[in-house]
């Protein structure tokens, strides 16, 4: 069996890598109740008022930073097409930034455009090849990562923790016989990730590891970059949902999406201490525990559908102050996602 084929059939027999319309499909008439008990199909918009649409769709993450309480996310900035690599130095410099650094589209989505990036030089090739804004941040030095889904009812006092995911991007262990470049290739999981990892200039793939050694080939916590998910939603505790449910209570009718955070220890995080928020996502927010390789689809299906009846709870709450968004806007957005 070629690589090729083997990778498609893997892609086929594998519903975590099928493409999101195939995925949620089956749910559209279970959307449309849900629509038509809430006001319209543009009734997401008014799950989370203190964002574009509820945040559906391709929300700026400048707008989604300025939204987080300060000092939990990493030191960030933006830049355009034809900012001078002199402006940006200038920024890493006054704030004690080294490399590496993060940058990404600042409406990117799913792992889009994501860079880590190593050196000054990598940095002046993605100004020069930029063609829309973009985000540049400070490294993270948290090495665990997770997806905390939060939900909270207007009409209640506390919101809760609905689902917890554990993000580990791409790592090998060493056998001390092959490189890492041809463990990648035997990984079922990894191998259609082997020409991106090529091009890091960062990484040695002709390196043989020691047995038993573990080396991180990419930190990126997005399953389109060769994450595992893992579903580790039992050590949710109300230690851990007192420190979700207050930094969102610091955001004005925030009710609904998922927290990805970086921390450095489950004790720490529990505590609220040594974490940072990688992002804030609204009501375009998946459940990704459920990309657990051990859940079915019908599991998927069926957290999904969960998430959508307390999309639409949230929303019927919020209609005396939010508007829903016009039918024809709603489903544009729903298209673009």
């Amino acid at each position: 069996m070629s690589l090729s084929f083997k990778q498609r059939w893997i892609r086929l027999t594998h519903w975590e890598y099928w493409s999101m319309w195939t995925i949620y499909v089956p749910l559209i008439p279970y959307y449309i109740y849900q629509s038509i008990r809430s006001g319209g199909i543009g009734f997401f918009a008014r799950t989370n008022p203190c964002m574009p649409s509820g945040g559906m769709g391709l929300f700026d993450k400048e707008e989604m930073y300025n939204l987080l309480p300060t000092n939990c996310y990493p030191t960030t900035n933006y830049f355009n097409p034809g900012t001078e690599i002199g402006t940006i130095e200038t920024w890493l410099h006054e704030n004690s930034i080294g490399f590496p650094l993060i940058t990404k589209p600042a409406n990117g989505c799913r792992g889009r455009g994501v860079e880590i990036v190593h050196s000054f030089k990598d940095l002046q090739n993605i100004l020069v090849n930029c063609q829309e804004k973009m985000v540049i941040q400070s490294m993270i030095p948290f090495k665990y990562e997770v997806g905390i889904f939060y939900v909270k009812n207007p009409k209640e006092k506390d919101g809760r923790i609905t689902g917890i995911v554990e993000k580990k991007g791409i790592q090998i262990i060493g056998n001390g016989i092959n490189t890492i470049g041809e463990l990648v290739l035997q990984s079922e999981r990894y191998a259609p990730h082997f020409h991106s990892l090529k091009k890091n200039n960062s990484l040695n793939l002709d390196e043989i590891l020691p047995i038993g050694k573990l080396e991180v080939l990419s930190s990126i916590g997005n399953h389109s970059r060769g994450a595992t998910f893992y579903d580790i939603s039992h050590l949710n505790s109300p230690k851990l949902e007192k420190v979700i449910d207050g930094i969102s209570k610091k955001i004005e009718h925030f009710y609904f999406g998922r927290f990805d955070i970086k921390y450095e220890s489950w004790e720490k995080l529990e505590n609220g201490e040594s974490f940072s928020i990688v992002e804030l996502n609204g009501a375009n927010s998946e459940p990704t525990h459920i990309y657990d390789p051990k859940h079915s689809y019908i599991f998927a299906l069926k957290e999904i559908s969960k998430h959508w009846k307390m999309m639409g709870e949230i929303s019927r709450e919020n209609k005396i102050i939010c508007q829903k968004l016009p039918w024809n806007k709603a489903l544009q957005l729903l298209k673009d996602i």
